[in-house]
């Protein structure tokens, strides 16, 4: 790539250990690290969740419609905006521009820790990872305890965003967007895997072009960055890449399906006339089949079913799809956002405004609450815990749903 370090506005991780566990010694690592940002077989797989706003999650919801309890974000009373909502074991985390909110799953508050504005936190099964607002890459565990900090970061410029941060034991991957910065130069990103304890890569991708996200797949082997007309595969043991070249253009919303498929909202290329659509295509970038959109919800990617059922939010109605057909729809509220979760088989968990609507793979409602006081907004996803229940981050309190 080009030569990164030399641009102040594009943010690269260059770690060097710092070491601690909480007691430990500079550059020491803590005993029993080896699973702590493991993620297969958890009930709740974290590293879809807050990549894909809750696709392809395969987890059950166990709900009655009744809201168990409500927390405030701590001593605090000023209202936040989360915009993701993450389950690890014992522990919920709500995600502000600028704050990671640790809460126990009874709605204990346990910590409020500082993050650098509008950067991705990551659950594992015992442990987290976030960017601190001094740029630091630190690992802590799931009650907030710091355990390995890292440190040399260079400073990330408000024209720089990360794309994705996925932490393992011993590395990490990363993707940050470049957007061009106070002097318009070219916008472009960096994608690389690099070992936590040293300051060389182990593989690095550079691209031209703005990219509004970059997606793990389900099977975990890849990044899929993607572009308003193409996507690029990135294999994450190597970092060997394989450009797709997509039949669509103006690519905005976009989720992964079960096996790969690319699930967006879209442009035809070929079409008669650019109307945007809800396009399927193949992991390698062939057209499945297409549905006519009119105004859909930018906020909310389609979301996808455990057997490819595609759920829509569009001018003001939320469309059940399946293989381009329409199998039901309901008119929504109208309120200012709508957050879907789907489970694993097909029921659809849909926070509308305040309302939380759990709906059978039928499109049959099994119950309509409201949740919150009634100025309240919620601005993300509602989340799954193990136990089947949900958790709702409105912008005053936590609230479970069970």
């Amino acid at each position: 790539m080009r030569k990164l370090l030399e641009t102040a506005g594009t943010v690269i991780l260059l770690i060097g250990l710092a070491g601690c566990s909480a007691q430990g010694n500079a550059g020491s690592r803590p005993k029993g690290r080896s699973d702590m940002f493991e993620t297969k077989g958890l009930p709740y797989p974290i590293r879809f969740a807050n990549l894909q706003a809750n696709s392809c999650l395969g987890l059950p919801l166990k709900l009655s419609g009744k809201v168990a309890w409500g927390k405030p974000y701590g001593d605090i009373e000023t209202p936040r905006l989360p915009h993701t909502t993450l389950v690890g074991a014992g522990t919920v985390g709500v995600v502000t521009g600028t704050e990671l909110l640790l809460f126990g799953t009874a709605g204990d508050f346990r910590k409020l820790i500082p993050i650098a504005e509008n950067t991705p936190v990551q659950f594992g099964a015992r442990a987290l990872a976030d960017i601190t607002p001094g740029h630091l890459l630190e690992y802590r565990d799931l009650q907030g305890n710091l355990q390995l900090e890292a440190k040399d970061i260079p400073a990330l410029e408000p024209w720089t965003r990360v794309l994705i941060l996925l932490p393992s034991e011993n590395d990490i991957v990363a993707a940050i967007q470049f957007t061009g910065g106070p002097h318009r130069e070219p916008p472009r990103y960096d994608v690389y895997r690099m070992p936590i304890d040293k300051s060389a890569r182990a593989w690095s991708y550079d691209g031209d072009g703005v990219i509004d996200r970059v997606l793990l797949t389900p099977d975990g082997a890849s990044l899929l960055a993607l572009h308003p007309d193409r996507a690029v595969r990135i294999a994450l043991s190597d970092g060997a890449t394989e450009p797709l070249p997509l039949p669509l253009s103006d690519l905005r919303s976009v989720s992964l399906g079960p096996n790969g498929e690319i699930v967006a909202i879209a442009t035809l290329k070929d079409a008669d006339r650019p109307v945007a659509a809800l396009v399927a295509c193949t992991p390698r970038g062939e057209l499945l089949w297409q549905y006519p959109v009119a105004s859909s919800n930018r906020e909310q990617p389609p979301v996808v079913g455990p057997d490819g059922r595609v759920f829509l939010v569009d001018s003001g109605r939320l469309s059940c799809i399946q293989n381009g057909e329409l199998l039901w729809k309901y008119d929504l509220s109208g309120g200012p956002h709508v957050w879907l979760t789907i489970a694993s088989d097909n029921m659809l968990a849909c926070l509308d405004g305040r309302h939380l609507v759990l709906f059978d793979q039928n499109g049959g409602r099994l119950f309509d609450i409201a949740v919150g006081e009634t100025d309240e907004t919620f601005s993300a996803p509602p989340a799954p815990g193990p136990d089947g229940s949900l958790y709702l981050a409105g912008n005053k309190k936590l609230y479970n749903i069970r």
